[in-house]
């Protein structure tokens, strides 16, 4: 499992161009809202990447990750589905992953978006996780 979540530092001086513009301090390093929620149980031999971009392989080791790992799919869930899961799924295409969008799992704050009922453009609308099976 890797597991990735975005963290800012309090300045913002690694913060995207419009988060500085509008100084939006979401997810500073050290606080709760850059912690993965306690409520999501992390195995000891999960993998943790930090990000700064919407997506999870812009600047940080998911590729060199995923070499090692040599998985047979990725299976991608998480929030900000408009973004976020948008383009690293178009990342993890880009690369030649077959990706798997957790239907259920995946959401987004912005409700004009197709993405937020869990639809990404060129991938539909999805698998359910009870419908995964062995990935």
């Amino acid at each position: 499992m890797i597991w990735v979540r975005q963290e800012f530092n309090e300045d913002l001086s690694d913060a995207f161009l419009d988060m500085r513009r509008r100084h939006v301090s979401v997810t500073i390093a050290g606080t709760n809202g850059a912690r993965i929620l306690p409520e999501l149980t992390q195995a000891s031999n999960d993998h943790v990447i930090v990000k700064k971009r919407y997506s999870a392989f812009f600047g940080t080791s998911l590729d060199g990750l995923l070499a090692t790992l040599n998985p047979r799919s990725l299976v991608v869930a998480g929030i900000n589905t408009h973004a976020c899961i948008r383009t690293t799924v178009i990342d993890a295409y880009q690369r030649d992953y077959d990706v798997v969008l957790a239907a259920d799992c995946i959401g987004s704050f912005d409700t004009e978006h197709p993405c937020h009922h869990g639809e990404v453009p060129g991938w539909g609308n999805g698998t359910p996780r009870d419908q995964l099976g062995d990935r």
